[in-house]
C-alpha cells in the first residue's frame, strides 16, 4: 500500500466516523424524551467531543500527507 492510499483509506474513514457522529447526534436529539433530558445531554456532549477530535485528526492527517508530499518533490 502506498503512503497516498493509505491516506487516503484514512480520510475515507475519518469522514465516516464524522458521519456516523452527525448520525447519533440527530438520534438522540430527535427520539430521546423530555424524561431521559439528562442522558441525552450527556450523550450528545460526548459525541460533540468525539466529533471535534475527529476534526482535529483530519487537520493533522492533512498537514502530515502536505509534509509527505513536499518531502517527496525534493
Amino acid at each position: 500500500m502506498s503512503y497516498f492510499s493509505a491516506h487516503c483509506d484514512t480520510e475515507g474513514e475519518l469522514h465516516t466516523i464524522g458521519a456516523l457522529l452527525c448520525i447519533l447526534r440527530t438520534a438522540a436529539f430527535d427520539h430521546l424524551t423530555q424524561d431521559d433530558a439528562p442522558i441525552a445531554s450527556g450523550i450528545l456532549n460526548l459525541i460533540e467531543v468525539v466529533a471535534e477530535r475527529v476534526d482535529k485528526v483530519q487537520e493533522l492527517h492533512d498537514a502530515e500527507y502536505d509534509i509527505g508530499r513536499k518531502g517527496g518533490a525534493q
